[in-house]
């Protein structure tokens, strides 16, 4: 039998936590399976084009989310 599942990407603290949070709920709401949550990083040789063009965009999501790792670790 085939299954099938709605996994969804955000990258985190894009455009900031706020509404990365926001979204991860509303999401959650919709009843996605799964989502896949990408930790932005200075350098994201591994990420494809996409990805790596919006980081660059906002580099700001990286502090903010090294930010908020660190007040909860």
């Amino acid at each position: 039998m085939l299954q099938v599942a709605l996994i969804p990407y955000l990258t985190a603290g894009d455009p900031n936590l706020d509404t990365t949070a926001e979204a991860m709920r509303l999401l959650d709401t919709c009843g996605c399976d799964i989502i896949e949550l990408g930790v932005p990083f200075s350098d994201p040789i591994a990420d494809g084009p996409v990805i790596r063009v919006r980081i660059k965009i906002d580099s700001a999501s990286v502090k903010s989310f090294v930010e908020l790792h660190l007040l909860h670790s």
